[in-house]
């Protein structure tokens, strides 16, 4: 019985040591983007996102619930984005060698990679036991760069169960009513 334990303990070392080498490497992106002149970026820890939310949901409804329920399971929003001139920096290779940089070494898997005309958007992801970790979006459009970082504990059921379309709606009608 003892070395069953130990190699749970192991086991679960292992898995939180890569989830923090990750962060490491995704906080290290974030500092090389504010290293720049254009920089702009924000940070919004979980319990504020959940208060928004609660703002938000004007209606007790099945859709209201279940987008608190995702809302309880993102830990951290980081945003950072920053404009560098095209005629110095090659903003797309800046973009793709981010991308590597994470996909390569720390567990994360390209989910989605979107080229069109001048814009490319690249969706990453670390999954732990069927759980996303992380998620990161970069968009690259023309000189802009912005990158988007979510720490959650969301299981694809959880995004699957939300109809994105009627948040939007839902958003616009209480904006149309508080102007």
């Amino acid at each position: 019985m003892k070395p069953l334990y130990s190699i749970i303990l192991i086991f679960g070392l292992l898995l939180s040591y890569t989830s923090v080498q990750a962060q490491t490497s995704i906080d290290r992106i974030f500092g090389q983007l504010k290293k720049t002149q254009n920089y702009d970026g924000a940070s919004v820890p979980g319990w504020v996102i959940k208060l928004g939310i609660l703002a938000i949901s004007v209606q007790e409804d099945d859709q209201a619930k279940q987008l608190l329920d995702i809302g309880t399971k993102i830990k951290n929003i980081r945003v950072a984005t920053t404009t560098l001139d095209l005629k110095k920096y090659n903003t797309q290779a800046i973009v793709r060698n981010f991308a590597k940089n994470i996909t390569s070494e720390y567990g994360f898997a390209e989910y989605v990679s979107v080229k069109k005309e001048d814009s490319h958007l690249k969706i990453i992801v670390q999954e732990v036991e069927d759980t996303i970790q992380h998620l990161v979006i970069l968009n690259e459009d023309k000189g802009n760069i912005t990158m988007v970082h979510l720490k959650t504990n969301l299981t694809y059921n959880d995004l699957k169960n939300v109809s994105f379309n009627k948040l939007k709606n839902d958003i616009q009608e209480v904006n149309t009513i508080t102007n």
